[in-house]
């Protein structure tokens, strides 16, 4: 039985989200490295659901969730129980809070990104990406 290929796409939404930079969509580009993130994550999350052996529980749990923002304390707070990784820690981590703060801005007040926030945002997702995966490995 073949199973199906699993998609990179954190990886490819950070490649795009480069990709838009250079296209000076700076507000577009913060927004794709978020979602980046947030796909690791929850891809993380699942994983640390099957190593626990509680599977079971992934659906209910996931749909209390309002998403998969790091940021947000109270997923943060979980994602740390479940995984055992205090991300919050990590070197990254400031810049990463500060990228989800422009990324909220820019749905919810429809501010623009310059070119340095941008680059702050792709590089501080990147970051989180790269650990998530790491540490899910």
């Amino acid at each position: 039985m073949n199973l199906p290929a699993t998609i990179d796409y954190p990886n490819l939404l950070l490649k795009d989200a480069e990709e838009l930079i250079e296209q000076s969509r700076h507000g577009l580009a913060v927004l794709v490295a978020h979602m980046a993130c947030d796909i690791a994550v929850q891809r993380s999350l699942s994983a640390a659901f099957a190593r626990k052996h509680i599977g079971e529980l992934e659906e209910p749990i996931s749909k209390s969730c309002s998403g998969y923002n790091l940021a947000n304390d109270r997923l943060r707070e979980f994602y740390t129980a479940l995984t055992g990784d205090a991300i919050e820690f990590e070197p990254f981590w400031s810049d990463f809070t500060q990228s989800a703060h422009r990324r909220n801005r820019i749905v919810h007040e429809g501010i623009a990104a310059a070119l340095p926030a941008a680059r702050e945002s792709l590089e501080a997702a990147t970051a989180l990406v790269e650990h998530v995966i790491r540490h899910t490995a």
